[in-house]
């Protein structure tokens, strides 16, 4: 429990900038609405969420 929780504490020290300067995630989206004339009406939702390394 002890090693998790110390490993858990280096990552967010390491993301938050504290050895650098921050990093901003990039966040995209992307929603979909169409008709199919097989089924109907349908809808396609996606999101992503990046970070560069």
């Amino acid at each position: 429990m002890k090693i998790t929780a110390a490993l858990l504490a280096l990552t967010i020290l390491a993301s938050c900038g504290a050895d650098g300067a921050p990093v901003t995630p990039t966040v995209s989206g992307k929603s979909t609405v169409g008709v199919n004339s097989n089924s109907g009406v349908f809808t396609q939702n996606s999101l992503t969420v990046g970070l560069e390394l």
